[in-house]
């Protein structure tokens, strides 16, 4: 997949739920957060099967 960029976490919070206003409350650790618990709530697996590391995180 490459690194992660601002848009896939925007796609991916929004998929899950999240409107856009909630983008100007909420810091990335919280969008973050919500898409991990959201997952793991719904027993959603990682889309591409590789899961974010130290890396991609710097790279955001």
């Amino acid at each position: 997949m490459g690194e992660v960029t601002t848009e896939m976490i925007m796609v991916y919070a929004i998929k899950r739920g999240l409107l856009l206003t909630d983008f100007n409350v909420m810091s990335i650790g919280m969008i973050l957060d919500y898409i991990d618990h959201y997952d793991r709530l719904h027993g959603i697996k990682e889309e591409d099967g590789k899961q974010a590391n130290q890396l991609d995180f710097n790279a955001f």
